[in-house]
C-alpha cells in the first residue's frame, strides 16, 4: 500500500536549532529531508519526549495495523473488551491515514 507520508524510518536530530527546535528527520529510500520540528522545548525532558513520539509514528502505525490483522483472526464477537479494542486501533488508524474507520474495518 502506497502511504502519503514521508516513508520511516524517522530519526531524532539531536543537535537544535539557535530558534531552539529539535528536528525529525527521514534517511528512508535515499531521502532525507525534514519531517517535523519540535518548537521551542529543545533540550527538555517534554521535548525530547515529544520528538520521540513523533519520530515513532511510521513503526507504531505500521506494528497497530499489524496488531489489527493479528486481533482479527482471533476476534469471535463475545469478548466486548476486544471489540473496544479493535474499534479503537482502527479510529487511531483512520486518524493517522485520514481513511475513514469504515474502511479500515470498523
Amino acid at each position: 500500500m502506497k502511504t502519503k507520508y514521508t516513508p520511516g524510518p524517522w530519526a531524532v536530530n539531536r543537535s537544535t536549532t539557535p530558534q531552539h527546535e529539535t528536528e525529525i528527520v527521514t534517511r528512508a529510500q535515499g531521502l532525507y529531508g525534514t519531517v517535523a520540528l519540535v518548537i521551542g522545548r529543545a533540550g527538555s525532558e517534554t521535548g525530547e519526549a515529544d520528538a520521540n513520539l513523533i519520530a515513532a509514528a511510521p513503526e507504531l502505525l505500521a506494528a497497530l495495523q499489524d496488531s489489527i490483522i493479528a486481533m482479527e483472526t482471533e476476534q469471535d464477537g463475545q469478548n466486548p473488551i476486544f471489540d473496544w479494542a479493535l474499534a479503537k486501533a482502527r479510529r487511531a488508524i483512520a486518524k493517522a491515514t485520514h481513511v475513514s474507520a469504515a474502511r479500515t474495518g470498523n
